[in-house]
């Protein structure tokens, strides 16, 4: 029993020792480049204490097509790299080396040769051209190799209709369904390059309008967007909505809002009418422009108009 306890003990006291060589080996941080010629490239980084040698790694990065993976020691805390494309989109990685010990690799940094350094930078210059019922969201590219934005869009102060969706965009610019009329929302944005992602921009806010005149030729031809069929439209007594559902959705419940955001009319929808056209009575509403609001478990669909006559 006594020898198990000093077999434990010096497994213990070795895995210990190990942890702390780890701790003094630590990974390179504040990586970055600059241009030597068209065609090569000075990586850099600090010194790290407790480094005997460097190993890198260097590979062709998103929107370079051409294969390039490259591996090197060095015993100082730079590296030229040549060989490259001129005007293409690399990333390197580093590890220390210390006695007996490594460290991590660090994050990739992302760079373009001739060209300076394009490590994924966080868009700004945000703004949102809002309308009754969304917005197109916009901002300015920012440095590094794109592969998409992310954005996200929620309700702001003094907006107590909860509403919060992620979009994907592959350009500076997307746009946004589903929202109330006059309503406060706000958005943010941030950049991924490859496998790098950029930090988030802070939040920017915009107010959406109240909804425009439309003439009925423009309703009847935006009858059936998102999968939504709203007829008849125009309505006079009645108007029917149904939506063509995703595998799994299941819709919630309807509102009908005029055209200042006011809702009038708020209605579940049962199981037994998934596959229904849902009617709602219009003969007690004045003539004029309404928003027809459909809500599921995955969506808020995008803003039906309508007008009553």
């Amino acid at each position: 029993m006594r020898k198990i306890t000093q077999f434990a003990l010096a497994i213990t006291m070795i895995v210990a020792v190990s942890h702390q060589a780890s701790a003094q080996c630590p990974t390179p941080t504040g990586l970055t480049m600059t241009v030597a010629s068209t065609t090569s490239s000075v990586l850099n980084w600090p010194v790290v204490s407790g480094a005997v040698s460097y190993r890198l790694e260097i590979q062709n990065a998103t929107g370079n097509n051409v294969p390039f993976l490259a591996t090197a020691n060095t015993v100082t805390n730079t590296y030229t790299i040549s060989g490259l494309t001129a005007g293409a989109n690399y990333k390197y990685k580093v590890r220390t080396i210390c006695s007996g010990d490594k460290s991590g690799w660090s994050a990739y940094y992302l760079f373009t040769s001739g060209s300076g350094q394009t490590q994924c930078g966080i868009p700004t210059g945000l703004s949102a051209t809002p309308n009754g019922s969304g917005a197109t969201l916009n901002w300015l590219t920012s440095t590094g190799p794109l592969t998409r934005y992310n954005i996200e869009v929620q309700n702001a102060s003094g907006n107590n209709v909860p509403f919060n969706t992620v979009l994907i965009s592959t350009t500076n610019s997307v746009s946004v369904t589903g929202l109330l009329p006059l309503k406060n929302y706000k958005f943010k944005v941030r950049k991924i390059c490859g496998g790098i992602k950029s930090n988030w921009t802070a939040w920017t806010n915009f107010t959406t309008t109240a909804l425009a005149s439309i003439n009925d030729a423009r309703i009847m031809n935006d009858n059936n967007s998102a999968g939504v069929v709203v007829y008849p439209n125009p309505a006079s007594e009645n108007v029917n909505i149904k939506l063509e559902r995703f595998e799994s959705e299941v819709l919630e419940s309807i509102q009908l809002l005029d055209s200042s955001g006011k809702l009038l009319l708020s209605r579940n929808v049962s199981v037994d009418e998934q596959d229904d056209a849902i009617a709602i009575d219009t003969q007690v509403l004045n003539a004029g422009l309404y928003l027809v609001m459909i809500k599921t478990n995955q969506r808020n669909v995008p803003s039906r108009v309508l007008v009553v006559k």
